[in-house]
């Protein structure tokens, strides 16, 4: 390099460019030059699909020599086949049963493609097919596991799992896994928990069908003071699978931050940890409030939808490395698919733990103020994945 030092500062400028999004138009191998130079010097980049499009969109021939592709349970097929046609090599990692790829199209616009085609739309299209269904069907050396419909394949399977304790771990491996994944994690304390008890299912019954529970609201009030009044840090998410569940969260806490125990600006960082299921994918914490709302027959169809497949609860419970207390109707939601393992799972921790399954705190729920916010909560920002089952590994 130092022998060569003013054609390798050229094309590390170029690079710059190229990254840049300016360097568009170039000979296939004037391309392959600059990148080569750049990666002398910067083995490994991190860079996102649509990126690669325009970085690469000059060059027909394979010159990376790895991609690793990461979170590829919730990437379309289509958005890695130009990656994928410029490396010679490629590692997925994903999990197809955590969160799922997100698409504009409705679901009977997809079938009727999928139709018209003349493939499997549960196959070869998102959200049911991603990167990494497609890796695992590609991939020599697999695992089949059984689940709810027929066994899954999947190519490398990483069974060691250890970020959560039970009950997280065992309802995870029953809706997601086969019952396969075997649990390494070690016995920790958890400030949460001795201050408002095992996990478990709050029974929260409302007489008033609406999507957003006041009680619910109560209950969730009720924890994070408990917490706060014991000295605990809110080391927590507060997740639910419905957007204006989110929003009603997030205005409680503002309004009643007071109540809670915290300042303003303690409440306004609290709001970054309540989130959808959607956007708490990733991340981890010492515990989990998992609301679900929607209570009465006319949403019923809203709580099959998040309990249709296995992918809302697994994510959801599974952010939870200690603890876990799901906020909602028993009655309604044990009867949205999944969500029946879920409360089956739980009735057994809660009974082998002594606590009442409808169980919600010692002390009576505390009215929730309707005080103005001082300022509107911020968004839960977005945040880079990672695979959640890391270590040991099982083929077959």
């Amino acid at each position: 390099m130092e022998g060569a030092a003013t054609e390798v500062g050229s094309n590390l400028s170029a690079a710059m460019e190229l990254l840049a999004g300016r360097f568009g138009g170039r000979k296939p191998k004037v391309v392959q030059s600059v990148l080569t130079t750049l990666f002398i010097a910067v083995p490994v980049l991190s860079t996102t699909f649509a990126s690669v499009r325009r970085m690469l969109r000059d060059v027909d021939e394979p010159m990376i020599g790895w991609l690793f592709i990461d979170e590829a349970g919730q990437a379309t097929p289509q958005s890695a086949v130009g990656a994928i046609k410029r490396s010679r090599n490629a590692l997925v990692v994903g999990d197809p049963i955590q969160v799922e790829p997100v698409v504009t199209l409705n679901e009977p616009m997809i079938v009727e493609i999928a139709k018209a085609m003349g493939i499997d739309h549960e196959v070869d299209m998102a959200p049911w097919g991603s990167v990494q269904t497609f890796a695992d069907g590609a991939s020599e050396v697999f695992a089949e596991y059984p689940c709810e419909g027929g066994a899954r394949r999947v190519g490398m399977p990483l069974l060691a799992h250890r970020r959560c304790a039970e009950p997280m771990f065992s309802i995870s491996n029953q809706i997601g896994y086969g019952g396969l994944m075997v649990n390494a994690k070690r016995p920790s304390s958890s400030a949460i928990r001795d201050a408002c008890g095992p996990s478990r299912w709050i029974d929260v019954h409302d007489p008033v069908d609406e999507k957003w529970s006041e009680q619910e609201g109560m209950v969730v009030f009720n924890l994070l003071r408990d917490i706060v009044a014991r000295g605990g840090k809110l080391d927590l998410y507060i997740i639910s699978p419905f957007r204006i569940i989110e929003s009603r969260l997030r205005d409680m806490v503002i309004q009643n931050h007071a109540g809670i125990g915290i300042s303003f600006a303690e409440a306004r960082e609290l709001t970054r940890r309540i989130g959808t299921v959607h956007k708490v994918q990733g991340r981890e914490a010492e515990g989990v409030i998992f609301v679900l709302g929607h209570q009465g027959e006319a949403f019923k169809r809203a709580r099959g939808w998040a309990g249709g497949r296995p992918n809302i609860a697994n994510v959801a419970v599974t952010r939870a490395k200690e603890v876990l207390y799901i906020v909602g109707n028993r009655a309604d939601w044990s009867e949205a698919g999944y969500f029946h393992t879920v409360e089956q799972v739980m009735d057994d921790f809660t009974r082998q733990h002594g606590v009442a399954a409808g169980d919600a705190l010692a002390v009576p729920p505390a009215p929730i103020r309707e005080e103005q916010a001082e300022a509107p909560a911020p968004v839960l920002e977005d945040h880079e994945s990672i695979f959640d089952l890391d270590l040991g590994l099982s083929l077959g």
